[in-house]
C-alpha cells in the first residue's frame, strides 16, 4: 500500500497537535505598582480553567456565539484577503456572578487561545469608567454584545445536572 500526504495537510495536523498539547496562559498587564521596570509588561500564569460550552449555564440563545467562533476561527485567510486584521471583539456585560468569566474561559478552551486581561486600575472614578464604556460600545468597536443575566430555568437545569447529576426532580416544578 502506498500513501501520499500533502505537505499542507501534514503541517496543519502538526499545528493542531501542538495547540492541543500546549498549556494556555492567562496574561495580565502590569500597571507599575511592582516597580518601574515592570510597567507596561505582561506577566502570566498557567490557565487551567475547566469551563466549556457543555458545562456553563448559558441560555440556549446565547450559544449562538459558538457558531460565530467557528466561523471566525476558519476565516484567517479571508480577513487577509480583504485587508482587515483577523480579530473579533465580544463585549460581555451583566451583573456580578452571571458567568462572564466562565464564558471567557469557555471561549479560550474552545479556541485553544491564551487570555489577556487588561487591568483597569488607573480608572479612579465612575465618570472615567462611563467614558471608557462609550469607547467600548461605539459602533464597530465590538462585533457582538452579549448580555449575561441570572440564569433562567434552562440554566438552572444545566447547573443541577453539572453539579448534582440530577436530570429531573419533583421540585423542578417549584423552581
Amino acid at each position: 500500500m502506498f500513501l501520499t500526504f500533502h505537505r499542507s495537510h501534514v503541517l496543519e495536523q502538526g499545528k493542531e497537535i501542538g495547540l492541543s498539547k500546549r498549556q494556555r496562559k492567562l496574561y495580565t498587564n502590569c500597571t507599575g505598582d511592582s516597580g518601574y521596570e515592570r510597567r507596561g509588561k505582561w506577566s502570566h500564569v498557567i490557565f487551567e480553567h475547566p469551563s466549556s460550552f457543555e458545562t456553563i449555564a448559558l441560555n440556549p440563545e446565547k450559544k449562538e456565539i459558538v457558531g460565530d467562533l467557528v466561523t471566525f476561527s476558519k476565516a484567517k485567510e479571508y480577513y487577509a484577503k480583504i485587508g482587515k486584521p483577523w480579530k473579533r471583539g465580544y463585549l460581555l456585560y451583566g451583573p456580578p456572578g452571571t458567568g462572564k468569566s466562565s464564558l471567557v474561559a469557555a471561549i479560550a478552551n474552545f479556541l485553544k487561545y491564551d487570555i489577556y486581561v487588561i487591568e483597569l486600575t488607573n480608572v479612579e472614578t465612575n465618570a472615567e469608567l462611563r467614558k471608557l464604556d462609550q469607547a467600548l460600545i461605539r459602533r464597530g468597536r465590538m462585533d457582538m454584545h452579549i448580555e449575561l443575566s441570572y440564569c433562567g430555568f434552562d440554566g438552572f437545569k444545566m447547573l443541577a445536572m453539572n453539579y448534582l447529576s440530577i436530570e429531573s426532580h419533583p421540585l423542578f416544578k417549584t423552581v
